[in-house]
């Protein structure tokens, strides 16, 4: 591997400090120092510049002391100094954000009622909306740092194509990242909800001081992210991280190919769930987004103290321990985080906790389990925050008044 030049290690400094302050919201030059490991001089000069282009402003000492120098001033997002998309779409709810570089919501757009049997004239109507959202809140188009998408199905990140979406009713594949280029400027990050949500969280939330951290998106079909040893995990493919199609059975003398044996799917999943729940009656369910809203129904009553239906959460929580008890004493994970619409059922998410327990092998020590209420949607801002500030080069030649590098 060629050694990098100067302006490259330039820019590769600019983003690590730049993603200390995205990612801490308030923090030190002496704290970003310490974080990345450059010197005082190299620090002060970044961050002049990135004060200089407006996308981050001091803030109050942060010396519990009280002793003065520019060292102890906090610095954290210039919250209007940048807008990114974030786009998520899954069975529930389709919806365009704009928000700011603190990710605070400035305009949306919701579907509702909008037909989703057409999947690329969909994404072409989210790629409009967004781009009228950007049209009418960001004054500066330089401004504008990207889109960040969080799409329930099977994705190549690689080439930004959507493979199909089966809980949408989309088969064909799709190049999200060609419709997107007719309507809106700045880089694209496509993710499924599940690794979106584990990125965000890992990133800027709840799973930040953990290395192995593993993220169910418990909903109609199970979703999974993966962070292992500090980075996340998926590959150029993330198909695999919607799991409702893999093979599952205890018999030990299945054999054969694998469309013979039941599913995930088939055996605890949300649908399964509603399925079991509404009897006969499910059948009058004319799509997935019917079954989530029946599915958010049932959490809801169980919630309100209807035994039956939280009976019979309690028992998919234990059978999701069952399941994933195997992968988690492989992956190790210091943290399951849980997401979805299940994670919102107390129920549900006891019954998981106290199951994992029971199945962990004490070697491992013990695995914590909590629900996030991170959503696809507000992790898709996150992603487009992560992916196009953090991790892509922004020419500050663009914002600064002075000119710049």
């Amino acid at each position: 591997m060629a050694a990098r030049t100067h302006e490259e290690t330039g820019k590769l400094n600019r983003r690590l400090v730049l993603g200390e302050v995205l990612k801490n919201r308030c923090i030190s030059r002496t704290e970003i120092a310490s974080n990345v490991g450059l010197n005082a001089a190299s620090i002060s000069r970044i961050t002049r510049d990135l004060l200089d282009a407006d996308l981050i402003v001091e803030q109050e000492l942060s010396d519990p002391n009280g002793r003065r120098g520019r060292r102890f001033v906090q610095l954290a997002p210039q919250a209007e100094g940048g807008f990114i998309i974030g786009i998520g779409i899954n069975a529930f709810r389709q919806s365009v954000t704009l928000a700011d570089l603190e990710n605070n919501k400035i305009a949306a757009w919701e579907a509702t009622g909008t037909p989703l049997h057409d999947g690329p004239a969909f994404l072409d109507l989210c790629a409009q909306k967004a781009a009228e959202l950007v049209a009418e809140h960001v004054g500066d188009p330089n401004r504008f740092f990207g889109t960040g998408i969080a799409i329930a199905g099977h994705i190549d990140k690689r080439s930004k194509k959507l493979l199909s979406a089966p809980v949408l009713g989309w088969v064909e594949e799709i190049d999200v990242e060609a419709i997107f280029a007719r309507h809106l400027d700045g880089p694209l990050a496509l993710e499924t909800p599940s690794a979106a949500i584990n990125l965000a969280e890992g990133t800027f939330g709840m799973a930040r001081d953990y290395q192995n951290v593993v993220t169910l998106n418990c909903s109609l079909v199970t979703g999974i992210g993966l962070t292992v040893n500090g980075g996340a995990v998926g590959g150029a493919l993330n198909a695999s991280s919607v799991l409702s199609d893999t093979p599952y059975t205890f018999v030990p003398e299945a054999t054969g190919p694998v469309e013979h044996f039941p599913t995930l799917e088939d055996a605890m999943s949300g649908r399964s769930f509603v399925r079991e729940m509404l009897g006969e009656k499910a059948g009058n369910l004319k799509d997935d987004a019917e079954l989530g809203r029946e599915l958010m129904a049932l959490i809801a009553q169980a919630n309100a103290g209807d035994a039956r239906v939280a009976a019979s959460l309690t028992n998919l929580g234990a059978a999701y321990a069952r399941s994933f008890a195997m992968l988690f004493s492989v992956l190790r994970p210091e943290l399951v985080l849980l997401a979805g619409p299940l994670s919102e059922s107390k129920d549900f998410v006891q019954a998981l906790q106290q199951q994992l327990a029971y199945q962990t092998p004490p070697r491992l020590g013990p695995i914590q389990v909590q629900a996030t209420e991170m959503t696809h949607i507000g992790a898709a801002r996150w992603l487009s925050i992560r992916e196009n500030l953090i991790f892509k080069d922004i020419n500050l030649s663009q914002l600064l008044d002075k000119g710049g590098t």
